[in-house]
């Protein structure tokens, strides 16, 4: 359990092929060269296992200090869907106008338990049969560093189809890929 500070030499070895910040990047070096900004410093951090209580997660309290003026970017799957992930066929949304206000109503269901600091139940929910998600470490944890009272919220919400990912085209599968923000009261 812990957060994984990928300048140690650990985690080199193990974040070689990490990519969930690789676009994040990408976006911002092209924007400060577009605007000739210099370099915002980058701090990466990799939380994981934090097993609902974020409070509890080893080096949360340099992360506290470092995300006081900071903006913090996170990766995270909140909702994944169908066969790929172990669901029946006969459980699963096909992707459409259903699959959408689904995975919307499983996301904002998610975020009301996170406004209640309901680390556990938030858990539980993005492992729920029906919603398989990421295990929520960095929600978690960004929720934690914001604030008792930070309130998340989808901005946009698209379905993506990831059935050609697997082997055997397990369709539907589907990954609901969301911009959220969580800002403080």
């Amino acid at each position: 359990m812990g957060v994984l500070d990928p300048e140690s030499a650990n985690a080199k070895a193990i974040l070689r092929d990490e990519f969930s910040l690789n676009l994040f990047k990408s976006l911002l070096k092209i924007e400060v060269e577009r605007r000739a900004l210099k370099a915002p410093r980058l701090i990466e951090r990799y939380p994981s296992l934090v097993n609902r209580h974020p409070e509890t997660l080893p080096a949360i309290q340099e992360l506290k200090k470092l995300s006081k003026n900071a903006v913090i970017i996170g990766t995270e799957d909140y909702c994944h869907h169908g066969v790929a992930y172990a669901l029946p066929r006969s459980y699963t949304i096909p992707l459409g106008e259903e699959a959408l206000s689904f995975a919307r109503s499983q996301i904002e269901r998610g975020f009301s338990l996170l406004q209640q600091n309901n680390y556990a139940e938030f858990y539980e929910h993005g492992m729920h049969l029906n919603a398989i998600g990421d295990p929520s470490d960095v929600t978690t944890t960004i929720h934690y560093l914001v604030g008792s009272h930070a309130k998340p919220k989808i901005l946009d919400l698209k379905l993506v189809d990831v059935s050609h990912l697997f082997e055997n085209d397990p369709s539907p599968s589907w990954v609901a890929a969301t911009l959220a923000k969580i800002t403080k009261d």
